[in-house]
């Protein structure tokens, strides 16, 4: 046993050795397609860098702060409603100092909430008031537009008193204010999230809804009217709401000096599609070689040969992988010193290009097993590259309305799972902490809980699903060439046990001992009484030019004209302890029988048996026990 396993290490290590020099020779005789390989990657890295010298340089900005919004209201040219509820004496007294404080809102009550938000609805301005603040920033040249309505509130409002009772009060307050949601198309008060999941270096200078919408405005405004109540205080005069004794001021934190980086924001749409373009070339030169050694038969020569397909595949991986391994690191160190990603760490950019490369390759092969044609190949290598990174061009306008579950759905597709990953270390670029062996298993924010630990796993994942389909469809349906496994192959202990499982004592039941049928007896040999059958073949049969859509379309005349009868109903046995000749003329179908036999090519009809199991049961156990020596 032990000399058994060391023969078979022995061997394997022989034939890869082989097949690596095989792979290693047909790379080495394109020079010009290995320098593009090498090099594209690189280049197209270095044309980023130029950019980022060139046109996208960072600039730094000084300390920023910002003014204060006293929160008084603007007067409208008309009136709007307020309606508040439930209707009791403290509600009305609060809405009364209410109403005085804004002399143009008409204040009213109603039973429900339901009914204030239907009335809220039936009552907005439409259209809208205009009215735009625009609030400067101190230290800075530019100021922050701030979208607002007259007012923002003066649409309407309304005001719902949920705990607000001057003798039963229990020491909490709560009241709901509703404002309507008229913000335009591209504007969200985005209450569903805590920090926004792009957040850019610097002050945040995007709308505050809460401030220009009027939210603030009439908290205010509705804040002192409860103080007065609860503090017991004459409710029949308000005028101090409108301006009062300590005044309330809304105001933006100050930001300290920082660095406004505009290359990290686009770069999470330019990067990803020059990786695919700097790969494309690849994708389609490795599959078009995987589909050529189908199409000429040298795969299957070499399987008859003794080769096992497992070694056959690595030593291609290997091929492809170190070629590729080359420019990853120099894709890495110009990415990592050439200032596009200089806070990353070296290692985990490496891993992250590593980890892309295998799916690349695995990708290569799951395309190669469903074609035939080498020329095809090429092309499906090409486009199938290509759509693998298209649905990554929907995810940067739609990255916050994906969750988790969907971000990971994307990354099913190798080339969307790069485009996602890049945008996960560019996001942590723009925080100015880089990928680093802390953060890249943590959330990006407390609303993204997506991390560049998800891409490395869904990579890993990728290229096993890709090597597994592959390896199924390949053994299923093997090409022109090689002869096909059952749908449920794996399923048989056989094939992983790499034997029949069988006992030689068994009588070959299956054999046909005598075939008189069909030919004249006198003109043909008695067979054998005394020896076991070794293969018994029974009406082989292999017809050239049929094809499926003949079959279903064409009639009947031109069906017969198109067949090319190469074996008709051939019935053979072979006995153990003979060597067993074929003898004919040229096209009497010797080949075609013994491509058969040995796997070389499948039969249109064969019943046939070796050592008492199926042929096709066995065909795949003969690549380790049979050669086919062709003139």
């Amino acid at each position: 046993m032990a000399g058994e396993v060391a023969s078979n290490a022995q061997s394997y290590g022989g034939s890869s050795c082989l097949c690596t020099w095989k792979t290693s020779i047909l790379q080495i005789r394109r020079p010009i397609g290995t320098v593009f390989e090498l090099l594209i990657p690189p280049l197209a890295v270095v044309v980023l860098i130029g950019l980022r010298f060139g046109i996208f340089q960072p600039e730094d900005q000084c300390f920023t702060t910002f003014p204060s919004d006293p929160l008084t209201v603007p007067l409208p040219n008309n009136t709007y409603q307020i309606f508040y509820t439930p209707i009791n004496n403290d509600t009305e007294r609060i809405a009364s100092c209410i109403s005085k404080a804004l002399p143009f809102a008409n204040v009213m009550g109603v039973e429900n909430e339901q009914m204030l938000l239907g009335n809220l609805s039936e009552n907005s301005v439409d259209p809208p008031l205009e009215f735009t603040m625009r609030i400067p920033v101190d230290d800075s040249n530019f100021t922050i537009p701030v979208r607002g309505d007259a007012g923002c509130f003066i649409g309407g409002a309304g005001i719902v008193f949920n705990n607000v009772n001057r003798t039963k009060n229990d020491g909490r307050l709560e009241y709901t204010l509703r404002l309507r949601h008229e913000v335009g198309e591209d504007d969200s008060w985005e209450t569903r999230e805590a920090a926004p999941n792009f957040q850019l270096t610097g002050p945040r200078v995007r709308n505050n809804f809460y401030l220009s919408e009027g939210f603030v405005h009439l908290q205010n405004v509705v804040g002192e009217a409860i103080i007065r109540l609860m503090a017991n205080s004459d409710m029949t005069e308000c005028e101090g709401v409108l301006q009062p004794e300590i005044s309330v001021s809304m105001r933006q934190l100050p930001y300290p000096q920082y660095t406004i980086d505009v290359f990290l924001s686009i770069i999470v749409t330019i990067l990803p599609f020059f990786v695919i373009l700097a790969y494309i070339y690849s994708a389609g030169i490795f599959t078009k070689e995987l589909v050529l050694e189908k199409e000429t038969r040298i795969r299957e020569s070499m399987l008859m040969m003794g080769l096992q397909q497992w070694v056959l595949w690595t030593t291609w991986f290997i091929k492809q992988f170190i070629l590729l391994l080359i420019s990853a690191i120099f894709v890495t160190i110009l990415l990592k010193f050439g200032q596009v990603f200089p806070n990353s760490d070296f290692l985990l950019l490496l891993i992250f290009f590593i980890l892309y490369i295998i799916s690349f390759i695995s990708f290569c092969f799951f395309l190669s097993v469903w074609f035939n044609t080498a020329r095809v190949g090429l092309l499906v290598g090409f486009l199938g590259w290509f759509m693998n990174y298209v649905p990554y061009l929907f995810v940067p306008g739609q990255y916050n309305n994906l969750d988790l579950g969907g971000k990971i759905a994307f990354c099913i597709l190798s080339n969307s799972c790069m485009g996602l990953g890049i945008n996960t270390i560019s996001l942590l670029e723009i925080r100015g902490e880089g990928v680093q062996w802390g953060n890249f298993a943590e959330d990006i924010s407390l609303d993204d809980d997506f991390h560049l630990g998800y891409v490395f796993l869904m990579l890993i994942v990728d290229s096993i699903v890709y090597m597994l389909i592959a390896w199924y469809v390949n053994g299923v349906k093997p090409g022109q060439y090689g002869v096909p496994k059952p749908i449920y192959f794996p399923f048989q202990p056989s094939y992983w046990l790499g034997r029949p499982l069988t006992s030689k004592t068994k009588k070959a039941s299956h054999a046909v001992s005598e075939r008189t049928g069909g030919h004249d007896p006198s003109a043909h040999e008695d067979e054998p009484k005394d020896l076991p059958v070794g293969i018994s073949i029974n009406n082989l049969t292999k017809i050239y030019d049929e094809n499926l859509l003949v079959k279903l379309l064409a009639s009947h005349e031109e069906r017969e004209k198109r067949r090319k009868v190469a074996v008709d109903s051939l019935n053979l046995n072979m006995y153990e302890g003979q060597i067993t000749a074929l003898l004919g003329h040229n096209g009497a179908g010797k080949t075609t029988t013994m491509s058969i036999l040995t796997g070389w090519c499948t039969s249109s009809y064969l019943t046939a048996y070796m050592d008492v199991l199926p042929f096709l049961f066995l065909v795949h156990f003969l690549y380790h026990y049979t050669s086919l020596l062709l003139p």
